[in-house]
């Protein structure tokens, strides 16, 4: 049973004892350090398990490749599931190919930076490998603090340089409205003016249900969104708090949604699987013909192709959410009104965001201002 107690820097620490070392017999010990008292105890029952297992593997025998897998499963399992499946994929299709063979303890700083440049070197963006660079910063991070590797790698590699200069490509008013003629009438149509009207998040659109949906008084519910979590779609809570919220719905939406909610009800009335009680309230909005889930990422491929169809100019379904938010910035909704209907956790967060639309405004602002100097 390992021994814990609380350090005198306030964190705590747990000492397990290792298999003798197999040349000398001597004993050995390993201490495991983290910032709560249940941390600490989780990883080390879990290398006490693994000890009484035999499938304790000796420190200079451990890969990049084992050590990540190890602590996927070991220092993230306190996160967030969609968090986990992200840091897995990225270490099985990045890091693993170019440096899983390398053993651990022999990792130094120029591996990591020659991996940052292939990853460039095959076009992958900044801001990907950006990503790989902050997960591996907390995965050596932890390695070292548990005495794993004598020196942290990561402290001597520099942050790639993102790709700053990524604009969005955002519809004016003209062109969402021919956007909107162009799919009037068809299953395409809720879902563009949810994230064009109301701009919801993809995984908003498709996670919301019509429990959520109260149009006597005209407000939609954020309480759930769509996400993929390892290859399987999970109906969960947002992230952030800020994200759960209520939004007043544009008075012209409504009865598109009245319209939209008679023709599905009378379709999936004839399906026997939605006999159950409360079945109406339980159906998604935005759903296929059999009152299926519409997976968030399949109509992304499926909205590229509809705008190839229509002659239009591609955007992504997500630079519909910032049509929204610039349509309500440019005619005058306070940025903190913006935030709250958008979910941002602070008005912050929209002005960084959108701070090329606050200029545009300002500039207009200048220029009624000016016409006060000509009278």
């Amino acid at each position: 049973m390992a021994a814990i107690s609380k350090r005198s820097d306030g964190r705590w620490q747990a000492i397990v004892d290792l298999p003798p070392d197999p040349k000398t017999g001597k004993r050995r010990r390993k201490w495991i350090y983290g910032e709560t008292r249940p941390e600490v105890k989780r990883a080390a029952n879990q290398l006490e398990e693994r000890i009484a297992s035999g499938n304790f593997a000796e420190p200079s025998n451990v890969t990049v490749k084992g050590y990540l897998t190890q602590w996927l499963e070991d220092y993230c399992a306190h996160l967030e599931a969609t968090t986990v499946s992200g840091y897995k994929r990225y270490i099985e299709k990045h890091v693993v190919p170019f440096l899983g063979h390398v053993k651990l303890q022999k990792l130094k700083p120029i591996d990591i930076q020659k991996f940052y440049n292939d990853e460039i070197e095959n076009g992958y963006k900044g801001t990907t490998v950006l990503q790989i660079h902050r997960i591996l910063s907390k995965a050596f991070k932890d390695a070292y603090k548990n005495d794993l590797i004598e020196r942290n790698p990561m402290e001597k590699v520099d942050p790639p340089k993102t790709d700053d200069d990524f604009k969005p490509t955002i519809y004016n008013d003209k062109q969402f409205n021919k956007l909107l003629d162009s799919i009037a009438g068809t299953s395409d149509e809720i879902p563009v003016l949810l994230a064009g009207l109301l701009g919801l998040r993809r995984g908003e659109v498709f996670g919301l249900r019509w429990a959520d949906v109260d149009l006597r008084q005209g407000i939609i519910s954020i309480r759930k969104s769509l996400v993929p979590v390892n290859g399987e779609l999970e109906h969960k809570q947002p992230k952030t708090k800020k994200s759960i919220r209520d939004i007043s719905i544009p008075q012209g939406l409504i009865p598109l949604l009245k319209k939209h909610r008679k023709a599905s009800m009378q379709i999936l009335s004839q399906e026997k699987t939605v006999q159950n009680k409360g079945w109406q309230a339980n159906c998604f909005v935005c759903c296929n013909k059999d009152g299926e889930r519409i997976n968030p990422g399949s109509y992304s491929r499926h909205f590229k192709e509809l705008l190839k169809k229509y002659g239009l100019p591609h955007i992504r379904f997500h630079d519909l959410r910032h049509f929204n938010a610039t349509m309500m910035l440019k005619y005058g909704i306070d940025v903190k009104v913006a935030a709250e209907r958008l979910g941002h956790s602070t008005p912050n967060i929209t002005q960084i965001t959108y701070q090329h639309v606050l200029k545009d405004i300002d500039v207009e602002a200048a220029d009624k201002l000016n016409k006060l100097l000509h009278r």
